[in-house]
């Protein structure tokens, strides 16, 4: 399964130039969480909401004249879409991410995948699966 078909391709973005202030009230504006931060068009890291207030609230630095590519998580995790849905949910919990953003053949920005696109994902799998199994007699299954 591709995973772009899973997760998102309209994804928010920023360069690791801009100012934290900029990218908090592009977060509230788009109603996201975090952004994933470019660095010549292609991703360098991501900022998450969390992030902003750990890394700059409570180090009482200035979001106005602090840029993103300072504080951003930049030891970024990152799949192709070719990458199966059980694969990508592995490197997930390996690395404690919630968020992986997809490449294409080049390592240019395609997709974003979350841990909530893979609960839903697999959620249908087990709704399809409980309709099988209801459709057998008990005895199929020692009852």
């Amino acid at each position: 399964m591709n995973l772009n078909k899973l997760g998102r391709t309209q994804v928010t973005t920023l360069d690791r130039s801009e100012t934290v202030l900029k990218a908090a009230v592009t977060m509230a504006e788009k109603g996201v969480g975090s952004i994933v931060v470019l660095s010549g068009g292609k991703p360098a890291g991501i900022l998450t909401d969390r992030d902003i207030v750990v890394r700059v609230v409570r180090e009482g630095l200035d979001p106005k004249a602090t840029v993103v590519g300072d504080v951003m998580t930049a030891d970024l995790l990152t799949v192709t879409s070719d990458v199966e849905p059980l694969e990508a949910a592995a490197r997930m919990r390996a690395r404690q991410v919630r968020r992986l953003p997809i490449v294409g053949s080049k390592g240019e920005l395609i997709g974003l995948l979350t841990l909530d696109d893979l609960l839903h994902h697999f959620g249908r799998g087990l709704d399809t699966l409980a309709d099988v199994i209801a459709h057998f007699p008990a005895e199929h299954f020692g009852g």
